[in-house]
Order: C-alpha cells, then structure tokens, then sequence
C-alpha cells in the first residue's frame, strides 16, 4: 500500500482550470494544511522536532516500509555532543524522560525474499525490550506479491511527514547525492546516493487524516483499537520544520493503493495517475525507481496520440539498473 500527494489541477485545450481530484474516483478525502512543502531529510527532522521538547502530552505515530533500530537519526556535524541519535535508543529514551509520551510503530511483516537485508527479531527489540508506551506491531499484507508501502508520521496530531522515506539501513542521503560521502555508512559500510521526496503537514486537519488510517491500518493488523489523546493545539516548535522549503497553507488530497483483503481493491492512485496525464497539456515529468506498470504506458501512450490535443513533452527518469538489495545503481 502507498498513500501520495495528489497534483490539484491541471489546465485543459480552451477549458479554464479543471480539477484533476475528484475524491471517490482517484482521492481518499482533501484536507486543510495551514503549512506545507518539500522536508529534508526525515530522520533529522524527526530527531530535530523531538529534541526540542514537544508539548505534553507528546504523541508520535510511524508507519512504515522498514525501521532499523540501529540507524542514526543525525550524521556528522549535525549529532550533538554525547547524544544518542540511533533509532530506537533515542525513540525509547525520549519515553523514559517524559512520562506523558507514547508511541505506535506500524511497520510491514516483511516477506522471505527480503530477509537478508532486513533486522530480525524485531518485535523483540521494539515492543518486549522498551518502555510500556512504546508500541509496535508487524502489519502483514494479504496480498500475494504486495507489500505495505504507506509511510509517514505524525507527531502530536498537528505535524506530519508524508512521502518516501525509510527509516532504515542504506537509505541515508542529502540533498546533494554526493558520489563519496563520509557520512553515509550502513554497518560502517559506504553506501551509494540514494534519493527519495518527502513532504510536510502543518495543521490538525492534515494530521487528522493521516491519523484516521494509521488507527484503521492499526486495527487491521491485528492491534486492539487505540484511544489518543487530543492534539495538544500547536505543533512542535509552534511551527514548520527548520530548513524546509515553505510552499504555505493549502489544501491537499490523499489517494491510497489498498487491497484491504477485499473486492474491489482500492486503487485511487492509480487513477489519479491515469486521470492526471489524460489531463496533461504540456509536460509530464516521471521520476521512479522502477517503472513496470503497463496501465500508466497505456495512458501515456492514449494521451500522445489523442486527436486534436496538443503537443505534449514526457520525460521519465529512472535507475539503469537496480542491485539485489532494490537499491538503483
């Protein structure tokens, strides 16, 4: 499963602007951001966020592809004198410290293929061994071939991160995707550059969105059904992530892949694709890690050929290859 930020509108032959999202058809439901854009880096925005004292009683939902326990949060210049920036030793001792924190991980039971690039015995590291309010759960997809693909987090029901970022081995990069980089170690190991997009929520309707599916994928996976404190009226540091690229307040629509273990399976991101690039005038800019789907070549294709539409320009960035471990090289 995979949740996007949908495009909002896109501009028709002699139409005015038309709306691309149409919630039911290719969107789950639109909300209010009083604050959006483009974030860095995830973990040290996490790392950042957290640190700087998030108003009780503090509240953190994850949910992800993959979570390491041992990943730092912060590289280099940028950890602190003396702190604990790996994952789940900083997580668990954030609990400790403040009485009124609890936190709910939701990460994919992963499938054999993948076992030996992934952590094992990890509901024993995350739920057995760390404090009481520290909450994880494995979520198992039903599907033959699928995988639970969902990742975002919201913090105190008022800021949240949404995009494609793992909080794991081999996926630390920054912005410049240096072809050496000191820092960029798994296991001591140097890694490739590795990029991904990630965006940010500033507000409790966004953050109430994302909420009601991580309660509801919570549910699904087996957990008991989870009451939450209310957010606490202002999101950490009273404001957007530190460096980030403000684009202001917004609204925004979520659109969803999920099979649900049911008929038909919801599928409102692969319409809203469909429906974006039959919507498309002058450009479309693709940038993917693996492009197989022949539904989104067959719209690509349907779009160019239209009679009487203009002239259109795609361009599709992807990897050359991709190694054993999925990473592009």
């Amino acid at each position: 499963m995979k949740t996007v930020l949908g495009a909002a509108r896109a501009k028709m032959a002699g139409e005015e602007m038309r709306r691309v999202i149409h919630p039911g058809r290719n969107t789950w439901t639109e909300a209010a951001a009083d604050a959006s854009g483009p974030s860095r880096r995830c973990g040290r925005l996490l790392a950042y966020l957290l640190l700087g004292g998030a108003t009780s009683p503090p509240l953190l939902l994850m949910s992800g592809w993959q979570f390491d326990s041992g990943v730092p949060l912060l590289r280099g210049a940028d950890v602190p004198a003396g702190a604990e920036v790996r994952f789940l030793k900083f997580l668990d001792g954030l609990c400790e410290k403040s009485a009124g924190l609890s936190i709910y991980i939701l990460a994919w039971d992963f499938h054999l293929v993948f076992a030996l690039e992934r952590e094992w015995m990890q509901k024993v590291l995350f739920h057995w061994m760390t404090n009481p309010r520290f909450h994880f759960l494995f979520d198992d997809c039903r599907t033959v071939g699928g995988s639970h693909h969902q990742k975002f987090i919201v913090i105190d029901g008022t800021l949240a991160f949404l995009g494609g970022m793992d909080v794991c081995e081999a996926r630390w990069d920054d912005r410049r995707h240096l072809a050496h980089n000191p820092v960029r170690l798994s296991h001591g190991k140097p890694q490739k550059p590795y990029h991904d997009v990630q965006t940010y929520f500033v507000g409790e309707d966004a953050a109430k969105a994302l909420t009601r599916l991580f309660l509801d994928r919570w549910v699904r996976a087996g957990g008991e059904s989870l009451t939450l404190p209310e957010s606490v009226g202002a999101p950490p540091e009273s404001g957007e992530p530190r460096r980030a690229l403000a684009l202001g307040a917004t609204r925004v629509a979520f659109s969803r892949t999920d099979p649900q273990g049911k008929e038909p399976a919801i599928r409102e991101i692969e319409q809203l694709f469909v429906d974006a690039i039959e919507a498309a005038e002058r450009l479309i800019y693709v940038e993917t890690q693996h492009f197989r789907s022949r539904i989104i070549y067959d719209a690509l294709v349907s779009r160019m050929r239209a009679a009487g539409r203009s002239r259109l320009e795609i361009v599709v960035v992807t990897v050359t290859r991709t190694s054993p471990r999925g990473l592009g090289t």
